[in-house]
């Protein structure tokens, strides 16, 4: 639990820095932050290994992880990103 409250607490971080950035920066940078998300969704289909032998260790096996990568773009970063950006 140690962990992913710390991993939450550099997520939250994360997100005022961007909306920082686009509050600075205007329309080139949110133009550069939806080009990023893009790349994200585009590059969410490589997943870390192809290992089965270590999904009895905790590691997500390739279908596991792309399925995960997927909820978490449509369900956190997509909705996230369209309310930072129509601030």
């Amino acid at each position: 639990m140690v962990i992913a409250a710390d991993e939450a607490r550099h997520a939250a971080l994360s997100w005022r820095v961007v909306a920082w950035a686009v509050q600075a920066g205007g329309a080139p940078v949110a133009r550069a932050v939806t080009a990023a998300l893009a790349g994200a969704a585009v590059g969410a289909s490589v997943t870390p290994h192809d290992r089965p032998d270590l999904t009895r260790h905790g590691h997500l096996g390739p279908e596991a992880h792309a399925r995960v990568v997927a909820e978490t773009l449509r369900d956190v970063v997509v909705p996230a990103a369209r309310v930072l950006l129509a601030a």
